[in-house]
Formats: structure tokens, C-alpha cells, sequence
């Protein structure tokens, strides 16, 4: 679903700034089930890479893809849903002239609490795995 969303926004493999793959515990104490997450990071393909983005621009592209907004999973952040996974979507606001941005949106793909295998005994759990060159293909 991370290569959909990618893909439905138009992002090619030079819009990709960070791709991030890992698996976090839904349990107590870091314990099973575990869900997969995504965190990308990426410019919106023809937008200008010096001003940010608007919102209402990144979720017309969704939409026009058939993401919906899903008004059950509450966030800070704009959340879409489709084929029963949720994704959380941040438009990167104006930064200070002194910083530098690193892409206009911000997304974090999550699966659903399911994978019964316990991530801690192959140390894949909290351990970020770069997938930038899954994405692009």
C-alpha cells in the first residue's frame, strides 16, 4: 500500500526523500500483535521544492485515487483510508528561512494490528528498514 499511495500522488523515485519500513507493538510492554509501518517523506511532483504545498492539493490527488477520509481514526494529521489500511498524511507547514525542508508531505502507512509473530526475536521490531528503492519501482 506504501508503493499505492506513492504512486496516487504522482511521486516519481527523485520525489522520495526517506522511506522507512518497521514494526511497532500494539500489545503492552512491546509485546504481540505488531503492526507494520511506512514513514515517507517526499516532494509533490511540479510543486515548487522552495514553497509548501496546500492540503486541499494533496487530498484532491487522493481522492481523485478513491482514498477516503476515514472520521474514525483520530490524529493531529489528515487520515485516509482504503483497502482497510490507515494513512496518515502531513503537510509540511512554512518552515523558518533558516531550516530546509525536506519534502512538502509527510506520510505513516500503518497495517493493521494482526502479525502475531513476536518482531523481538528477529530484532525487526523499533528497526527501521530503508524501502525507498521498493517504492520507486
Amino acid at each position: 500500500m506504501s508503493r499505492q499511495i506513492v504512486s496516487d500522488l504522482g511521486a516519481g523515485r527523485a520525489d522520495l526523500t526517506e522511506a522507512q519500513f518497521s514494526y511497532r507493538s500494539c500489545g503492552f510492554n512491546g509485546k504481540p500483535p505488531f503492526q507494520g509501518t511506512a514513514l515517507i517523506a517526499l516532494w509533490m511532483p511540479g510543486a515548487d521544492r522552495s514553497h509548501p504545498v496546500t492540503a486541499e492539493s494533496v487530498v484532491a490527488r487522493l481522492r481523485q485515487h478513491g482514498w477516503d477520509i476515514d472520521p474514525d481514526f483520530h490524529t493531529h494529521a489528515m487520515a485516509f483510508k482504503r483497502d482497510g489500511l490507515n494513512v496518515k498524511v502531513y503537510v509540511i507547514p512554512p518552515l523558518n528561512s533558516d531550516q530546509h525542508p525536506v519534502g512538502h508531505v509527510m506520510i505513516d502507512v500503518l497495517t493493521e494490528c494482526k502479525d502475531t509473530f513476536d518482531h523481538r526475536t528477529d530484532r525487526t521490531a523499533y528497526t527501521s528498514t530503508d524501502i525507498t528503492g521498493e517504492l520507486a519501482r
